[in-house]
């Protein structure tokens, strides 16, 4: 064991300190800032003679959760542990004196005297960029699993998994929900006069019409190449086919330029409401079959279950 003199042990631990990764600093009760490690100066940009004797946020060193909401309020670690004594571990957003955000990982502990008083703070701080990359590249495979990658739609295992969700659990006294299932007329015709491309980029001025033609709770998913489903959730009896009538008309009066060519299109739609005891298998059926009653009577229609009135589209705005 290495046997050193009172001087000699306060040099070697503030080396060790000055040689560690994780930025480390201390403050006192009213977070005015004594020390402040290399490491420290190298992961946010402030060197020791900037920050020694300033007070903990006013200096810049400023801290933000995820939502970009300061914590140099009641959120701030070092306050905590002063008012209550007690450790404190997040992830918080430092922000570098170059102005941008550094993602790091923060353990604040208490600093105690003899007594057991609390006499300041030391706040442990390390890079986080690599856990956060990771957080967004595991979210950028699950959002690539789940979205058609043409029109940004959810991809079919996307629209099975909410609609196995909602039949696995639904809410009593919510409106039983349904099921509008949409194709684009005549899809073959557009791709043969005007090519693939064009054809893709007539599905996703439709997808967008769609999208933002739905009630925000929908789901607008692509079912297999000019197919679409939209499932409304808990909607009420009245509003699947109202929606759905929207919905055709809008796309009727929507185009698409390519390669200074305008085109046009329309889509058949059919809409079922979800039946006690229905399996995605029979919701889809009908809904299938309804959509393809509107085709052969010449497409461009809602077809809709019996008792389920399709309307004149003033009557719907605003549902």
């Amino acid at each position: 064991m290495v046997n050193l003199e009172t001087n000699q042990r306060a040099a070697f631990y503030e080396a060790l300190l000055e040689n560690v990764s994780d930025g480390i600093y201390f403050v006192d009760l009213d977070r005015r800032i004594l020390y402040w490690n290399a490491a420290a100066e190298r992961l946010s940009g402030y060197s020791r003679s900037q920050m020694v004797g300033q007070i903990c946020g006013p200096c810049g060193l400023t801290h933000c959760d995820e939502r970009g909401e300061s914590l140099c309020g009641e959120g701030c670690p070092l306050s905590s542990v002063i008012q209550n004594g007690k450790a404190r571990t997040c992830e918080v957003f430092l922000r570098h004196r170059d102005g941008y955000r550094v993602p790091v990982h923060v353990t604040a502990s208490p600093m105690v005297d003899e007594n057991g008083a609390t006499v300041g703070v030391v706040e442990i701080f390390s890079d986080n960029s690599d856990k956060v990359a990771a957080m967004e590249e595991t979210l950028r495979a699950n959002r690539k699993a789940t979205i058609d990658p043409l029109t940004e739609a959810g991809n079919r295992r996307y629209g099975e998994d909410v609609i196995a969700r909602y039949l696995g659990k639904r809410v009593e006294g919510e409106g039983p929900g349904g099921v509008v299932f949409v194709d684009v007329d005549r899809f073959k015709a557009i791709n043969d006069r005007f090519g693939h491309a064009a054809g893709d980029l007539a599905l996703q001025t439709i997808v967008q019409t769609l999208k933002r033609n739905v009630r925000s709770m929908d789901a607008v998913c692509r079912w297999g190449g000019d197919e679409f489903l939209i499932f409304m959730p808990g909607a009420p009896p009245e509003v699947p086919a109202l929606i759905a009538e929207r919905c055709r008309r809008l796309v009727e009066s929507s185009s698409c330029e390519f390669e200074g060519r305008r085109i046009s299109f329309t889509c058949s739609v059919g809409v079922t409401l979800i039946q006690p005891g229905d399996t995605l298998a029979t919701m889809l059926s009908r809904a299938d079959l309804l959509m393809y009653r509107g085709k052969h009577a010449g497409g461009n229609q809602v077809a809709a279950e019996r008792g389920l009135p399709v309307l004149r589209l003033e009557t719907i705005d605003g549902t």
